[in-house]
Parts: structure tokens; sequence; C-alpha cells
């Protein structure tokens, strides 16, 4: 089995939530994908599991350093087939406004958060 590893590194301005969810492969995917959440060099969070569905939440700060480093195990084959994988990764300022519903939540999510589904990844 091979080993790639990517690593990305930020900042944020202000308290922000970090999300990350990572969908199971699907029964012909061979690709295996791990996440780690490092804050100033120190491991905060993972997400380590084989072939199946992977999550971090993290509440970032600012001021500090991160980094996600993400593992890609790719089995030894002889074909062509391309592996993908499923990702959605979310950094939204944290809403520090309370909003309450009778009978509904007891809270909304924050107005200024957005949802934007990354497109599918394809190793080669």
């Amino acid at each position: 089995m091979g080993l790639v590893t990517e690593k990305s590194t930020f900042t944020v301005k202000e308290a922000s939530q970090f999300r990350l969810f990572c969908e199971a492969p699907d029964v012909d995917n061979n690709v295996d994908v791990d996440f780690h959440l490092s804050e100033n060099n120190q491991i905060v969070a993972s997400a380590i599991g084989t072939k199946q569905e992977e999550e971090i939440t993290y509440t970032l700060l600012p001021g500090k350093s991160y980094e996600l480093t993400v593992y890609f195990f790719l089995p030894y084959t002889g074909g062509t087939k391309c592996m993908s994988y499923s990702l959605e990764l979310s950094i939204a300022p944290v809403d520090t406004k309370t909003t309450t519903c009778n009978g509904q939540a007891d809270h909304l999510p924050p107005a200024n958060l957005m949802y934007v589904p990354l497109p599918r990844i394809t190793l080669r």
C-alpha cells in the first residue's frame, strides 16, 4: 500500500468553526483517507478509520497557526482506474449571538454560514 501526504496551513482572523466530513468510499474504491488537524504544531483533532465516514469539528482561534494533514492510503494496483473520494470542508466565523425558537431547535445556524460543496477529487 502506498502513502501520499498533503498539508495545508492556515490561520483565522476571528474564532471560527472548522468542519470536515469525508464520505465512506464505495465498494469499488480502494482509497482510504485520514486527517489530522494541528494547532501550533500539536495535533488537536483526528479522523482515522478504515473505509468509513470520517469527520472533524473544532473551534479555531485567532493568533494560532493551523495545519490540516491529509493521508491518502493507496493500494498497489496495476490498473489505470482513477480513485476518488468525497470531502466537505467549511470554516465559518462563530456566531456569538444566541437565537431561540419556541418549540423548535434551541439555536439556528449562523446567518453568515456558507455551504460550498467541493468538487469530487480524483487521484491519478
